[in-house]
């Protein structure tokens, strides 16, 4: 366990210390992680609120990844600043106790005053999940995308393949994404079909599960990349018309983004080092709401 780092006082006079927290959130009713005008209803609106009913007048949020309105979590990290005086092992339940149920704090530990989760991580992986099915099950329609055509398994898995490597992924971004780096490499695209998992042959709805692992992505990229896939499986687009987009930094034209609620960010790697969470947990881990796979954190 790291010691706590004192980063300032609230107006009380309560010492800060630097905490990070492994989050996990249904993100359906949110307009996104980050805080907007005129709105709480965001993840960071949310926690910061918790940190100030707890004491912090100056929670200093930071977080691992930016996900959009409608997208979920179930391996986030946050760093935010926490009254000293709460002990590590409480820090979890005392957060928990604020937030509403579709926010919750898996895990919490004191970490260094400059850990940053967006510049110290190096990896990063998403999971996009979607079902072949004409109705959409009440049960999963929060977390699961549907489609009511099928998916071909040998073009679906090749088409994920494709996209593992270094690309210029200027066009595979929303209009409004200012990132000033669009080359970036993707460590990791495989599609598995529910085939692939014994245990989801046991779901009432077995689902695809897309799974993309990089350092950083672009706003709505791993969107972009489902729908190319789904449209290579669905034979709407043909694989090399897919592999020639790519090389040529170009988003083909037969396909669409695909929707949030199927995309969840499922874990966030450190550098040696830097991992918060290295020491066993003083207080156990908080039991996964959202639909998990071997894939997830």
């Amino acid at each position: 366990m790291n010691a706590p780092a004192e980063t300032g006082e609230t107006p009380a006079g309560l010492p800060l210390a630097r905490v990070a927290l492994l989050v996990e959130y249904d993100g359906t009713d949110f307009h996104g992680m980050q805080w907007q005008p005129g709105t709480r209803q965001t993840i960071q609106g949310r926690i910061e609120d918790a940190a100030r009913e707890l004491g912090s007048a100056s929670p200093g949020f930071i977080c691992a990844g930016r996900t959009d309105a409608g997208v979920h979590a179930t391996g986030q990290v946050i760093a935010i600043n926490l009254p000293q005086r709460l002990p590590e092992r409480k820090i979890a339940l005392a957060m928990n106790a604020i937030l509403p149920q579709s926010i919750r704090v898996r895990r919490a530990a004191h970490c260094d005053t400059d850990f940053s989760p967006r510049i110290d991580a190096i990896m990063r992986t998403y999971v996009y999940r979607m079902a072949e099915r004409v109705a959409v099950s009440p049960l999963h329609a929060r977390f699961v995308a549907f489609t009511t055509r099928k998916l071909d398994p040998e073009r679906t898995t090749a088409a994920a393949a494709a996209f593992k490597g270094q690309w210029e992924l200027k066009e595979w971004r929303a209009a409004e994404c200012q990132a000033k780096r669009t080359f970036l490499t993707i460590t990791e695209a495989r599609a598995l079909p529910p085939s692939s998992d014994p245990a989801m042959a046991q779901e009432d709805v077995p689902y695809w599960r897309f799974l993309f692992r990089a350092r950083s992505f672009l706003h709505h990229q791993v969107r972009f990349m489902v729908g190319a896939i789904v449209a290579v499986g669905q034979g709407r687009l043909e694989l090399e018309e897919l592999r020639a987009a790519l090389r040529d930094g170009k988003r083909p034209q037969q396909m669409k983004m695909e929707e949030a609620r199927g995309l969840c960010l499922a874990r966030v790697e450190f550098c040696d080092g830097k991992n918060p969470f290295t020491a066993a947990p003083s207080d156990g881990s908080m039991v996964s709401s959202l639909p998990r796979g071997k894939d997830a954190t």
